[in-house]
């Protein structure tokens, strides 16, 4: 998977630390101040290269955004100009966007900016895409990206629209699987081992556009979730003046999906993020979701999603059920134990990052700290494992850090 230098590889992480802290403290924060908006000026090129690796950084932007059109520094720019003037004549940056405040995040933060609007451009490219298929079969529910950011971030627009992804059922595969294809997609190389206990096939388009047909919602590995196990709500979303609604998970499910995603990425901050909106919609029926969640062997899996996104963000569970039920068990324990360690900026941030240096040791994390030993599974791959352990080592395989 990695062809670096070890030295140069840990040695960067290191280096990208303090950028990484910061974009953690911007998602955090209710108050953007006059520090931080200074280290962000300062520092922009390298924040975005850390925001995007992450996952997050339209959310930053929308931050910038809300924080430069707000009365109060409003009233104060000019002070702001003179201060950062000096930085905003080094990168040729004009000073008219005063009569105009939506200018003012564009043109502060032209980095930030293009990737906003070619992220917009994907979202309708994602969002005519849908709307095509909703015209072959209806027979689908979409999970994730623009569904979960219409749902929770209350706009399309508010989240980085990355793949489209759709769960079907089992008897129009196939089907679903042409009908993709016949749209100038391509299926995209897969592992014997994705191929075997995978959830997913990847279709990409030339166009960037990327498509994932879902069987399962995770990797098999974690449990085995399928479209008719699944409870769905309709949503509807808009994009300029167009309408389309949609079937999608209940929160209950988007939440489990969520907390199986995190383990799968081996707590990625984006996840993180996901969770964190879901749960402070106060949708959810905390009753209904240790229930799922029993049913499917999952409920170390979800609790240990739930109470670390709590400690990042400093989230209280709104439902005294949640905290009467289990803080007594084993399993509440355990979840709080693990979730002491997987919230530490220390461990997402940094030595998270590690475990993507070598094939497989993120997952094989993963499923040791959900205490899953998929032995028979384990025992199938064996003779598929050393070839595919050294063609993902050499990068053949795109792997989402």
């Amino acid at each position: 998977m990695n062809n670096k230098n070890p030295y140069n590889y840990f040695f960067q992480i290191l280096k990208n630390y303090k950028y990484d802290l910061f974009i953690l403290d911007f998602l955090k924060t209710k108050k953007i101040d006059e520090d931080k908006f200074s280290f962000l000026l300062d520092n922009e090129k390298e924040v975005f290269k850390r925001a995007k690796l992450f996952g997050v950084s339209t959310q930053i932007y929308l931050k910038i955004k809300n924080f430069l059109n707000n009365q109060s520094f409003y009233e104060k720019s000019i002070y702001h100009i003179r201060r950062f003037e000096k930085k905003l004549r080094k990168n040729e940056r004009k000073q008219k966007f005063i009569e105009d405040r939506e200018k003012f995040a564009e043109r502060l933060f032209p980095i930030f900016s293009f990737d906003f609007q070619a992220n917009s451009e994907k979202l309708k490219r994602n969002f005519n895409f849908i709307k095509d298929l909703k015209g072959f079969s209806d027979d689908f529910a979409l999970f994730k990206g623009i569904a979960l950011a219409k749902k929770y971030y209350r706009s399309p627009l508010a989240r980085h629209a990355g793949d489209i992804d759709i769960i079907v059922p089992q008897k129009v595969f196939k089907n679903f699987e042409k009908i993709i294809l016949d749209q100038n997609f391509h299926l995209v190389p897969m592992s014997k081992i994705k191929d075997k206990y995978g959830h997913v096939r990847q279709f990409v388009r030339e166009d960037g556009l990327s498509c994932g047909l879902h069987l399962y919602i995770s990797d098999r590995f974690f449990a085995e979730i399928k479209y008719e196990d699944l409870e769905f709500e309709n949503t509807c979303i808009e994009f300029g003046k167009d309408k389309l609604e949609v079937r999608t998970f209940n929160p209950e499910f988007d939440l489990i999906q969520l907390s199986l995603h995190l383990f799968q990425h081996c707590f990625a901050l984006r996840i993180f993020l996901d969770i964190f909106y879901v749960l402070r919609s106060s949708r959810i029926d905390y009753n209904k979701l240790f229930e799922i969640s029993r049913i499917f062997k999952v409920e170390k899996i979800v609790f240990i999603s739930l109470l670390s996104t709590s400690k990042i963000f400093a989230f209280s569970f709104p439902d005294r059920f949640f905290a009467k039920r289990i803080r007594d068990s084993f399993l509440y324990r355990y979840a709080d134990f693990v979730s002491s360690f997987v919230s530490q900026p220390f461990f997402f941030l940094l030595l998270r990052n590690f475990l993507f240096y070598l094939p497989y040791l993120d997952k094989f994390f993963s499923l040791l700290l959900a205490l899953k030993f998929p032995a028979r599974k384990f025992l199938n791959l064996l003779p598929y494992f050393p070839s595919e352990f050294l063609r993902r080592l050499k990068g053949e395989y795109v792997i989402a850090v």
